[in-house]
């Protein structure tokens, strides 16, 4: 929900997950991985209680999904960096 707010809607949002080569519009595998990587992450956060209930172990568990998602927060602006520069570079040649 946070990338479909921060881009401007639900069109742009999925219009990222595909990248255009050779008047082909096809799949662009990295920013889908880290999307499923971040949905990952969210179902284990949102799921964890019903694993453990021990308070500590709570407590490491969350603040190792808060890494992992910043973790991923900075592959998915690789990921869409390597994308713009790649579109720009195909649109010099």
């Amino acid at each position: 929900m946070i990338n479909v707010t921060h881009i401007g809607g639900f069109k742009e949002a999925y219009e990222r997950r595909f990248v255009v080569k050779d008047g082909e519009r096809k799949p662009h595998w990295p920013v889908i991985l880290v999307t499923l990587l971040k949905v990952g992450i969210l179902l284990f956060s949102a799921t964890l209680s019903q694993w453990n209930h021990e308070p500590d172990a709570l407590a490491g568990c969350g603040c190792a999904a808060i890494f992992a998602l910043l973790i991923a927060r900075h592959l998915n602006k690789y990921v869409m960096d390597q994308k713009q520069q790649g579109v720009a570079g195909d649109s010099d040649n």
